[in-house]
């Protein structure tokens, strides 16, 4: 039976119960294991079964019972969330972010990883990157705040189907209702909104504040644009800025205009074009 073809406990019970050839004899100090070693080979089928059928952090449990096999798997696991990583500052690259900016998150790798393995791990043990993504959660975006790159050029860098970002707001309008870091940063835990279609950003606000997350602000917003594809699914309010300085009059919100993102605004009692409200679990 292939890989595909097997259920996750199936490849979980096969992996465990694997066993050597035979018993290498003790030696009176640590060799270094052969090329060609059990462990050796242990490694590359956990690499292509994670890579192939992109395998929860359910296993872990399991993998308890086996301490090499867990801790092989742990570092698959990372390697996985690196790439993920690797990847999203991929983007930022051809979406023109300057080298100084890309170096800043860099520098976080080790840490953003950790954090998103935590969290995949203690919230989401049943669910594959796929399977998240598919119901529009991502464990990590990386967020270039204002002071780096203006509302603008965040919002240059959004594009659908080749059409960039378009719109007639003056940033100077935008004010953040939440204390958000100064440098380049992450947030956690993300969520495209789904649970909050067609609630007014009054109500909304109420919800998050019941589960304990945040709205994003609207550099935020431009952040997950850029690295989900959420409004090929619905268009988004931002609840975490204000149109206005001294008085608050609006809230921002982002949707598709002939297939061009623009960014625009809506009152905070009102509710209409299906529009929903990411957001986060924690900043860092």
């Amino acid at each position: 039976m292939s890989l595909a073809g097997r259920s996750l406990m199936g490849l979980e019970r096969g992996l465990l119960s694997a066993k050597a050839p035979h018993s290498p004899p003790r030696r009176p100090h640590r060799q270094k294991l052969p090329a060609d070693s059990y462990t050796v080979k242990l490694s590359h089928f956990c690499q292509d079964l994670f890579l192939t059928l992109n395998i929860s952090y359910a296993i872990f449990p399991v993998a308890a019972t086996n301490k090499k096999a867990r801790k092989i798997m742990e570092r698959i696991v990372k390697f996985m969330l690196k790439e993920l990583f690797n990847g999203q500052i991929a983007t930022l690259r051809e979406r023109g972010t300057p080298e100084q900016i890309v170096a800043l998150f860099t520098n976080q790798r080790d840490s953003v990883v950790a954090r998103m393995l935590k969290i995949w791990a203690k919230k989401y043990p049943t669910e594959t990157l796929d399977s998240l993504a598919s119901k529009g959660i991502y464990l990590g975006i990386p967020v270039i705040p204002r002071t780096h790159r203006t509302t603008y050029g965040l919002a240059s860098m959004v594009e659908r189907k080749m059409k960039k970002h378009n719109d007639y707001i003056d940033p100077a309008e935008f004010t953040d209702m939440v204390e958000t870091p100064d440098k380049p940063y992450y947030i956690f835990d993300v969520e495209d909104g789904r649970s909050t279609r067609d609630k007014s950003p009054d109500d909304i606000r109420k919800v998050f504040k019941k589960q304990k997350r945040f709205g994003l602000t609207i550099a935020e917003t431009m952040a997950f644009t850029i690295h989900a594809d959420v409004l090929s699914r619905h268009n988004v309010w931002v609840v975490g800025s204000r149109i206005g300085k001294d008085s608050f009059w609006g809230v921002p919100l982002v949707y598709l205009n002939d297939g061009r993102p623009r960014i625009h605004w809506g009152f905070l009692d009102i509710s209409f074009w299906g529009l929903r409200s990411p957001s986060c679990g924690s900043r860092c």
